[in-house]
């Protein structure tokens, strides 16, 4: 197989679907350069549905400097956008963007799989985050697809994000991530989301050892983590956290299954670890604006407080159950 580098590029097969994109290489390199399938703008039929995206690489994909990797169904398009497939060595994310998208009523998202040999990494040195999302990104109800991440290694830094978004859909939406060792650090955030009467898709995790850790975060921010939460306007119903682990260490950072709309109900958070769940704060850094520590939380934040919202369950299995320095567990 050759290299394939693309650098200030378009590859575009938008239309009424069944188009793919497929490339097949040793290595893969696209910098500020997009690939765009699916459903082009007031295209398509109830039934059409988007060719597949496919990054298949022996050695390494790395998206770079506000690269593009989306599988869409446009406005007033109808159908389902089709899936987005990558396969590497490793995967690097650097400001860019991975997504697939079914923003009209009457569409719905593919799915997203991404299988790497070694590690994922994701950075942001600028406002363009590094993404791998999946959903209705203007509340337009569309129809989300799952997320499924296998890789022995995976470090977010920077605002990086891995979601899905449902706005008054049935329960779809799942994130599956198997890994040996996850990060998820400063502002970044594995979450999936909710709003209107929908049901918002579950976070699965299996790993040796977690690190989820806010120093280095937006200190007015409400901390991020693992999350699934129910948004405004109202009733909706918000999906549960299952994390199997070794270790899971939480530092000014979270997992939890918030409520933040009237009329609707939180989803569950199950952590079983075999060995240490440790909740910790950083006061040495609070001279550089870290507040706060660790926190697991099903609970009603803002709006979500009236009589008709209600918290979902904490269930913690583990050998050793550590929580410090204005940590807090919240039921």
């Amino acid at each position: 197989r050759a290299d394939i580098a693309l650098t200030n590029s378009i590859v575009r097969t938008l239309g009424e679907g069944d188009d793919d994109i497929v490339l097949n290489a040793d290595s893969i390199t696209l910098t500020t350069s997009e690939l765009l399938a699916g459903i082009d703008f007031g295209l398509g039929t109830r039934d059409s549905l988007g060719g597949t995206i496919v990054l298949d690489a022996t050695g390494d994909i790395q998206l770079l400097t506000e690269s593009i990797v989306t599988n869409d169904v446009l406005d007033d398009g109808r159908g389902q956008s089709g899936d987005l497939l990558v396969r590497a060595e490793n995967l690097d994310l650097i400001d860019s963007l991975l997504r697939t998208a079914g923003f009209p009523r009457s569409s719905s998202a593919g799915n997203i799989v991404i299988d790497v040999a070694n590690a994922i990494f994701t950075q942001a040195n600028a406002v363009f985050f590094p993404v791998i999302a999946s959903g209705d990104f203007f509340e337009s109800l569309g129809r989300p697809g799952s997320i499924t991440i296998n890789a022995p290694q995976i470090r977010l830094e920077g605002g990086s994000l891995i979601e899905t978004v449902t706005n008054n859909n049935p329960k779809i939406g799942n994130i599956t991530i198997t890994t040996e060792t996850l990060e998820v650090l400063e502002d970044s955030d594995i979450a999936t989301s909710v709003s209107r009467r929908g049901i918002g898709g579950d976070i699965q995790i299996q790993a040796m050892d977690i690190l989820l850790e806010g120093r280095g975060g937006d200190p007015s921010l409400r901390p991020l983590g693992i999350v699934t939460d129910v948004f405004l306007p109202r009733g909706g119903t918000g999906g549960d956290i299952v994390i199997d682990t070794e270790n899971l260490t939480i530092i000014g950072s979270i997992v939890g299954a918030d409520v933040f709309a009237d009329n609707s109900s939180g989803g569950d958070v199950t952590i079983r670890a075999s060995n240490i769940v440790r909740l910790d704060g950083d006061e040495a850094a609070a001279a550089d604006g870290f507040i706060g520590g660790g926190q697991i939380s099903a609970v009603l934040r803002g709006r979500g407080g009236d009589e008709a919202s209600f918290g979902g369950d904490i269930l913690i299995e583990a050998r050793q159950l550590i929580v410090k320095d204005a940590s807090l567990i919240d039921a």
